[in-house]
């Protein structure tokens, strides 16, 4: 089994996540697997492709703020792969310079 390395540590939380991209004619809702400082894991079978820019939104539940995050597809799972067989289908999401108040923010969720 292929080991990961990970540049941060992951919280498995389910969040709903607002999605606006390139190939979205709107947006949509995709939910979480896990979240950490640099990224997140959306669970969906509609997948789009590696590379793609994203506009992110989440509704934090404690607080009912909105975090903006600009974002990019860091790598998609189709499901096929022995090492990612046991994991929902999706894509690996990569937060693209977040400000500080976005890092304040995950980092509460992540507590």
């Amino acid at each position: 089994m292929e080991t990961l390395d990970r540049r941060f540590l992951r919280k498995h939380i389910n969040v709903r996540f607002i999605v606006k991209g390139e190939q979205l004619s709107g947006e949509i809702w995709f939910k979480s697997e896990d979240v950490s400082l640099g990224g997140v894991y959306l669970m969906s079978d509609f997948l789009l492709d590696k590379g793609e820019k994203l506009e992110l939104s989440l509704e934090i539940p404690e607080s009912g703020e909105t975090l903006e995050l600009q974002a990019e597809i860091a790598w998609v799972n189709l499901g096929m792969e022995d090492s990612q067989k046991d994991r929902y289908p999706g894509m690996g999401i990569k937060f693209m310079n977040p400000d500080q108040n976005a890092i304040e923010v995950l980092a509460n969720i992540l507590k």
